[in-house]
């Protein structure tokens, strides 16, 4: 009986993860937002008020800024939250570029890789590596 009782658990639960993946299907929340340019350097500005922003890139689900005081500010959505970034270059360990997208590999524990989706991967790792360098 103990062996019917966990296939059963086991099935319950499995049911029950699959509900939620459809349903946040469904609802659209597992869907990446756009992200309004305007909107993301309003929101950098408000979260780091001491930094200036010089530069802007603007990708469809995040934004890149160069910044006066060196290093980089990026804007990027989690599904269809906007997170805010200050990056230096002490911040982030590696730059790779990968069909499709731009990775990141920061020093974060809570956040290790930031993939940048874009159409030119080598052109924004190029840009980044530049921005690093000069800041």
């Amino acid at each position: 009986m103990e062996v019917v009782g966990l296939i059963l658990y086991g099935l319950f639960v499995a049911a029950g993860i699959l509900g939620v993946v459809l349903l946040l299907k469904k609802l659209g929340q597992g869907e990446t937002l756009p992200l309004d340019p305007q909107g993301a350097r309003t929101l950098f500005a408000d979260r780091f008020p001491d930094l200036t922003i010089m530069e802007e890139k603007g990708l469809p689900h995040a934004v890149f800024f160069t910044l006066e005081a060196g290093g980089l500010g990026l804007v990027r959505m989690e599904g269809h939250r906007p997170v805010a970034r200050h990056l230096e270059g002490a911040d982030i360990k590696g730059i790779r570029a990968v069909p499709g997208a731009v990775i990141l590999d920061l020093s974060d524990f809570a956040d290790p890789h930031v993939r940048v989706e874009t159409d030119e991967p080598e052109a924004l790792q190029g840009w980044v590596e530049r921005c690093l360098r000069s800041g």
